[in-house]
């Protein structure tokens, strides 16, 4: 890996990083970047963070539409198998409708 030496025979990459030695994997030691560098790199990085930003706010509402059509979408086909009888009866409402027709037939029964 190219880049300069500095008079503590410390190398400097091309991003300003001092590399203050190297592991025996190989990796090497990133520890600290030249102070010249510092105010391009927090310009960088507010960029990075606006456009970040800018883009959750766009997939939140995006989220948020898709959201409210599920709603929408989900009452009207609930509707709909209401209208066509699919929709399967609660206990409460089927007991209610057993003991009415029970009612019902034994009124029609009495002379």
């Amino acid at each position: 890996m190219g880049g300069r030496r500095l008079a503590t025979g410390e190398k400097l990459d091309g991003g300003g990083w001092r590399e203050e030695g190297r592991k025996r994997t190989g990796i090497r030691l990133l520890v600290r970047m030249e102070p010249k560098h510092s105010a391009e790199m927090s310009k960088h990085l507010d960029k990075q963070n606006q456009a970040l930003m800018e883009t959750y706010r766009a997939m939140s509402h995006e989220l948020h539409k898709v959201q409210v059509e599920e709603e929408t979408i989900m009452r009207k086909l609930y509707e709909l198998m209401s209208a066509e009888g699919l929709l399967p009866k609660r206990k409460k409402e089927s007991q209610a409708q057993k003991t009415g027709k029970s009612t019902q037939e034994n009124k029609e029964l009495e002379p």
